[in-house]
């Protein structure tokens, strides 16, 4: 093998080595985009290779063999950046497929009716560039997604133009020379050096974002009740801690939530009724408190809510509507009772307060209302020591 076909087979040997990452990810993963971006590059590597192993004398016949393996590519990095922006346009879709037919047909044309090489690089090349304009037209939203999301979209942008700048160079790529003199033309080098840095750039961005989504998901199993949903007891003192830390300017809230008799609820209907209760009680809990506040469940029936930034009126409010809104709610699993209920505490933080000393006064009115006929809400205005209210938990 010549010196100038090895230096050639640079370009698919990286493009492998990133088809392969995608793939592993893949396997992982399971997401739709990353096969896509897999077999993409695989493809590509297999047209690049097609035509730097062919000799001179199958030119025409390899240039052909090549193209679908190309245009695959093109498609498959279309389709999977439009995959993983979660759209969903049958019309994107069928446009860029109708580009790669037309794309293939005058390849064809320009191969057999009339040769010409000049004129298949720019058929390659607008059909590319029509491509992915049409799915860069889809795509507006990742410019105001995540850093990652902008980063992919501006390799995306920069990549098309770059189809514009090999446009420029096609007229000196020679019609019939040999391997080394198509190897180092101006067109051929831009082409081979040029897709290679992009490969590397953009596969590293692609796979980064991957990677950084796949921390965050861990994370988040990590941080949240698999049952609700809601922030796990580590979750929800972690964030208290650094919301109470910063109050800079705001006051943060803390309720105190107890589902009333659940243990009693799990013993006469069984568990699976009790896990139907907490999981409604967090949708409640979601929906009232929305972007206002976190909430997180402490452990069995026991959940609570942080206002980063309230008084202590709205915080009773919110809680309020929380415990009337479960009063009110009915569950099929439980034909037999009435409703289901819970006892709140209400505290606000009063500085230097540490959150162990904010939950431990949350935790006294919490049980006030307990001790006090519970489904109610007690508050800092109504506090009693933990002395007066005895350290048995009512259930």
């Amino acid at each position: 093998m010549s010196f100038c076909n090895q230096l050639s087979l640079i370009n698919p040997a990286v493009s492998l080595i990133f088809a392969g990452c995608f793939l592993v990810v893949w396997r992982q993963l399971r997401s739709q985009h990353l096969l896509a971006f897999g077999v993409s590059f695989a493809l590509y590597a297999v047209a690049v290779a097609i035509q730097v192993l062919s000799p001179p004398s199958d030119a025409v016949w390899t240039t052909l063999v090549a193209a679908p393996f190309y245009i695959g590519s093109t498609m498959l990095i279309a389709c999977g950046l439009l995959w993983r922006a979660h759209v969903k346009s049958t019309t994107a879709l069928a446009a860029c497929s109708g580009v790669a037919i037309v794309e293939f047909s005058l390849l064809a044309y320009f191969h057999f009716a009339v040769p010409d090489l000049t004129a298949r690089i720019y058929v390659h090349n607008i059909g590319a560039a029509l491509i992915f304009g049409i799915a860069l037209a889809q795509l507006g939203g990742l410019r105001r997604g995540s850093v990652a999301d902008r980063a992919i979209y501006w390799v995306f942008v920069a990549f098309t133009v770059n189809l514009g700048l090999r446009l420029l160079l096609s007229t000196s790529a020679p019609p019939n020379t040999d391997e080394c003199g198509r190897a180092f033309s101006s067109y051929w080098t831009y082409f081979q050096v040029g897709q290679t840095l992009f490969n590397v750039f953009f596969s590293l961005v692609l796979l980064g974002s991957e990677i950084h989504a796949l921390i965050e998901r861990i994370q988040h199993e990590r941080d949240t009740d698999a049952l609700t949903r809601l922030h796990n007891r580590r979750s929800f003192e972690e964030i208290a801690r650094e919301t109470i830390s910063r109050a800079n300017g705001g006051v943060p809230g803390l309720i105190l939530v107890d589902l009333d008799f659940f243990k009693l609820i799990n013993d006469n209907h069984g568990h699976a009724s009790g896990d139907a209760i907490l999981v409604e009680f967090a949708r409640i809990v979601r929906r009232v408190v929305g972007a206002r506040g976190i909430a997180g469940r402490l452990g069995g029936e026991e959940f609570a809510v942080l206002l980063p930034r309230t008084t202590g009126e709205e915080a009773i409010h919110i809680a309020e509507e929380i415990r009337a809104t479960l009063e009110r709610a009915r569950f099929e699993t439980l034909p037999d009772s009435p409703r289901v209920t819970a006892s709140f505490g209400v505290a606000v933080w009063q500085p230097p307060e540490s959150l162990d000393a904010l939950m431990s006064r949350a935790d006294g009115l919490l049980y006030t209302a307990k001790r006090s006929g519970r489904n109610r809400v007690h508050h800092a205005h109504e506090q009693t020591s933990m002395q007066e209210v005895g350290s048995e938990r009512l259930p």
